[in-house]
Order: structure tokens, then sequence, then C-alpha cells
């Protein structure tokens, strides 16, 4: 069902839009790095003048800004195999280097990792984190996942992959003053969830730790009453446990694993178009024929042997 949002009344200029946004306080979101503000009119603006002059792909694709996406933002290490019965086990790092929060800013960003398996005759034995041509993960049963829709479940932290419906999503979402989760800034009196991977030099000890600190990223232990901290979230990295079936005889194995990334999650937008107000239908028809598949931040093949 929709929703229908009260909205004020569109600067008639950008003059008015800078005179208005001069004299709204701006306002750190509790725990995160996200600066917002009393009203969007004068971004809508902006963003409507740079529509009109057909400047948009330019704003928002600056070639610098993709090339580092892609190689100076995260890398993936996989580490030593181990042969459990008819399951390979190994970890997998990933590496943070963006030296903030990643992904960081507005809490529409998120990251996940693609795990593929392929035997010798390039059967697919093992997928998770998979995506359609919206960028919308899918589940074992090669559906939207549930936590894709609005009002659907919140993924949560995992540390360890070994079914295709675990997916691994470094994201934040916000909650509400009742501690619900809630995609609307102007709600937001906290994280619901924050399980971004932390920069390297993050300590727990930090004056800022109580404010940057992780969020829901707790996960049930054997022979614990109570879920414990995941001991791979680390500064600078998390680290996830693969378990993947791959019995001896089909093997040698090709493995790849890739990070990927959206600037706007499926989630974040299924949850924005509940909204009924022009601007959000104005955005999502922008939406729907934009290329909405994630961008690739780093990539690994590995061949396992038997």
């Amino acid at each position: 069902m929709r929703r229908r949002l009260a909205t004020r009344s569109r600067p008639s200029s950008r003059e008015d839009a800078a005179e208005e946004t001069e004299d709204r306080d701006l306002e750190w979101l509790p725990n995160g790095d996200v600066v917002i503000s009393n009203s969007c009119n004068s971004i809508e603006y902006a963003v409507n003048d740079v529509l009109h002059r057909g400047e948009l792909a330019e704003v928002l694709e600056p070639p610098e800004a993709r090339k580092q996406l892609e190689t100076r933002t995260a890398v993936l290490w996989a580490g030593k195999t181990t042969r459990r019965g008819d399951r390979i086990e190994l970890p997998v790092r990933v590496v943070n280097k963006a030296g903030h929060k990643l992904p960081t800013a507005y809490p529409s960003r998120r990251v996940w990792l693609q795990v593929r398996l392929e035997d010798k005759a390039g059967k697919v034995l093992f997928r998770s984190g998979a995506f359609d041509k919206r960028g919308r993960l899918l589940g074992a049963d090669g559906k939207v996942r549930p936590s894709e829709l609005a009002d659907g479940p919140i993924d949560p932290h995992i540390s360890r992959i070994a079914a295709p419906d675990d997916v691994l999503v470094w994201e934040s979402v916000m909650k509400d003053s009742a501690g619900k989760p809630t995609w609307s800034l102007m709600s937001a009196a906290g994280f619901f969830k924050d399980n971004r991977i932390l920069p390297k030099g993050w300590k727990p000890d930090h004056v800022e730790a109580r404010r940057t600190s992780p969020q829901g990223i707790a996960i049930p232990k054997k022979g614990k009453d109570k879920p414990q901290p995941d001991p791979d979230f680390l500064g600078g990295s998390d680290t996830v446990q693969l378990s993947l079936p791959a019995p001896a005889e089909r093997g040698p194995f090709k493995l790849t694993l890739s990070l990927h990334y959206q600037t706007l999650g499926a989630r974040h937008a299924a949850e924005l178009f509940s909204n009924e107000t022009a601007e959000v239908r104005q955005f999502e028809r922008m939406y729907r024929k934009a290329d909405t598949r994630p961008e690739t931040l780093a990539s690994v093949t590995v061949t396992l042997k038997k």
C-alpha cells in the first residue's frame, strides 16, 4: 500500500532554494555519517534543473569516480581450503580500502558478496548472492528474495555461507524511536543494523567508537545462550567462512567471488516507492528506465583441487 507524504512548496528559483537551505539546520544521523536537512526542496530543484539540461549522466557517473570504485575500494582474498566430506570450506576476507565505512554516506547504499562454484564440467554446484536484471537479490528458488520487497524481513549479518539463501549484505538500516526499521531520514533515531565494513584503524576504544560502532553483528554461537559479536568483523576488513558442496569426484572446481555495490539498493527503492508524492512518482519513472544492476568492486576466480 502506498503512503501519502506531505510536501512543502517547491522554490521558484535556485536563489530561493539556496536561501531555504541556509535557513535550515543540518543534523547528524545518530551513530552514522549522514548529514540531513529539514527540507529536500532545494535538492529537488537542483535535480530537476540538471534533468532539464540533460546533464544527469555526467553528474552521476564521472569517470574518475567509477575508476575509484572499481580499482581502489575493496580487495577480496580467498584463504586455504579444507575438505570435510563432500564439502569444501575456506575463509574469504573482504578488505576495505576506502578510508571510511564501506559502503558510506546515505543509507540506501549496500555491498554484498556473490559466490559461484562450478565443477570440472562447468555445472553450477552452488550460487549465493545472484541478482536479476533489475539488481534485485535472488533466493535459492530463483525468485526475488522477500528482503528485497517493501515491508519484508531484514537480511541479518552472517559470518558463514553454507546455503544458497545465505547472502552477506553489508549495509545500514535505520530504526525509528520504537526500534523498528525505517527508510525515512526524518523518522530515524539510530541504526537497526549497521554492518558496513569498518575502515582500517577503527578501534573499539576510540573516543568516537560508541557513535560509530557496528550494530546488529551478533551471531548465534554453539554453547552460548546469547548471540556473540562476530570475531572476524575488524577494523579494515570482514571475513566470512564458506562451506560449499563439492564432491571430490567432480573436481577440480572453479570458485568465483564477486563484491557488488549499489548506490540505491532494491529494498530501499521499494520502500521509497511505497510513498505517494509527485516527486517519488517522477523518480520512479526515471528509476525504471535506468540500469540498476550493481557495480563490481572486486572479483577473484580460484581453482580448487579435489
